[in-house]
Order: C-alpha cells, then structure tokens, then sequence
C-alpha cells in the first residue's frame, strides 16, 4: 500500500488585478489602512471571556472594506505575507498589553490566518 499527500490548495490570484492590488496593499500597511478588530472567545462552563481571536481588515479610502479573502492570497503570492503578519503580531501585542495595563485579566489572543475570514 502506498500513502499519498494530498495536493496542495493554492488560492487563485487574479493575474489581472493582482500587481494593482499588491500595490494598494503595500500602501495600506504603510499608511494605517490595516486594522485588527477582536472577536471575545467565551469559555461557555463559566460564560467568562477567556481571549479574543484578531481579524486583520483593510479599510482602503477609495474602496472601503477588502475582503481578507481577496486580499490574502495577494499577500501570499506576492511574499508581503511575511511582513503583513509581523504587523498583525505588533498590532496584537500592543493591544494585549493595553488589555493588561486597563486592568483586564491576561486573556489568549488567536490568530487567523488564510483568507477566509
């Protein structure tokens, strides 16, 4: 018996739009057009909040909100991925620690990743 891997799933990336997307994308992250808003994660015994899963959107001036499923697979094609999520981690972090510094218990922050959220 032989074992097979599955094939690997890539996102599909408009070759069309994609140098324009990586483009405004490259800009957002310079120019504050990312933000990370936090879903609470409950522990439903005791209905405490116990973390918070952060969502990284984009607010881009002329188009509002992208998609983090239009606008991931860019990011990965393009190999900004890697400094995208070390924005999304300093963004976390320093969120976290005003958490602390209000007074809030220290809670797990989840991080998404892919382009379905």
């Amino acid at each position: 018996m032989s074992s097979t891997t599955p094939a690997l799933k890539l996102p599909h990336v408009d070759p069309t739009t994609h140098p324009v997307l990586e483009a405004q994308l490259r800009q957002a992250m310079t120019q504050g057009h990312l933000s990370l808003y936090y879903q609470p994660q409950v522990d439903i015994a005791t209905d405490r909040i116990v973390g918070a899963e952060a969502l990284l959107r984009w607010n881009d001036p002329q188009e509002g909100f992208i998609s983090p499923a239009r606008f991931i697979p860019v990011a990965e094609a393009s190999g900004i991925i890697g400094p995208l999520g070390e924005w999304v981690l300093e963004a976390a972090c320093r969120q976290g620690q005003q958490w602390l510094d209000a007074g809030l218990p220290p809670g797990v922050i989840n991080f998404v990743t892919g382009g379905d959220t």
